[in-house]
């Protein structure tokens, strides 16, 4: 089986009905990666490499002026709430953020964040949540704790992060949901049941 993405797994965890079955046969009968049709790729790109260069928020805007239609209006809007994150500082020292397949169970969760910053003198691993639905406390609950249980060993000190970008929000791990492991462990078992049959 392919590596089931950690949106993906939140989405089909956050579904109820038949919203789930959705949701599997999109990630089973999906096309091959091709980067030229993911429309955030490019942009996701450059803030690494603006981040890693010590480049400042106005480094990213004048970019995203430069891009032609339908990309320079929707990558400068995201840009207007990224620099609320972003301030006025010109540079966060950068780390190379880990990442890992994490198994649940049988299901191999892949755990990519974008960001690895340190921020007033704390390391943060940062996943960016770039789309323009609202982002739900769920959602952020479910991808911080997937994020703390597939990374906390490969990043021992560092707080893990999910940054809205168009609110330029960053959320951070807040105390643990006793329970959560076993209903994610059902979720995979499900996940996996319904690929199997379809």
């Amino acid at each position: 089986m392919k590596n089931v993405s950690l949106t993906y797994f939140v989405d089909f965890v956050l579904k109820a009905g038949t919203p789930k079955l959705t949701v599997v046969k999109d990630f089973k009968y999906r096309d091959d990666y091709k980067p030229f049709m993911d429309f955030y790729k490019d942009l996701r790109d450059k803030v690494v490499e603006t981040h890693v260069a010590g480049g400042s928020i106005g480094d990213l805007q004048s970019w995203a002026a430069s891009q032609a239609t339908p990309k320079r209006s929707p990558y400068l809007a995201i840009l207007a709430g990224y620099q609320k994150f972003y301030g006025k500082r010109k540079k966060y020292p950068w780390f190379d953020p880990p990442s890992t397949v994490h198994q649940i169970g049988s299901l191999p969760l892949s755990v990519n964040p974008e960001l690895g910053l340190e921020i007033q003198g704390v390391r943060h691993v940062i996943k960016v949540y770039w789309k323009d639905e609202p982002l739900t406390k769920p959602k952020v609950q479910l991808v911080l704790h997937l994020m703390d249980q597939a990374l906390a060993g490969s990043a021992t000190s560092a707080t893990f992060g999910l940054l809205d970008a168009r609110k330029g929000k960053l959320h951070t791990m807040a105390a643990p949901t006793p329970g959560l492991d076993a209903l994610l462990t059902g979720e995979a078992n499900n996940f996996l049941t319904v690929f199997a049959q379809i």
